[in-house]
């Protein structure tokens, strides 16, 4: 089977521009510049430290209330997050 090649491949300068570069840059400063791949491992590893670093670096307007912030994370359908927030 041959290889699928991308459509489409983001700039350098698009890449270095784009939000999740600068969320990845902002929350885990030792990911940045390790790509994708890296950052959805980290996100399934500490699924908990992932969201609640999310929560502030999107700004939400709200109390995101204390920890857990992800209640039986391993569950879908079940997964709670942010079960003591409000917004």
């Amino acid at each position: 089977m041959a290889a699928v090649e991308p459509l489409w491949t983001p700039t350098s300068e698009r890449i270095a521009a784009a939000a999740i570069t600068r969320f990845t840059r902002a929350v885990r400063p030792d990911l940045a510049g390790a790509g994708y791949a890296a950052l959805h491992e980290w996100s399934v590893n500490e699924r908990e430290e992932f969201w609640s670093a999310l929560w502030d670096f999107a700004g939400i307007v709200g109390d995101k209330g204390a920890a857990p912030y992800l209640v039986e994370g391993d569950r879908l359908p079940g997964s709670r997050w942010f079960p003591r927030a409000r917004l």
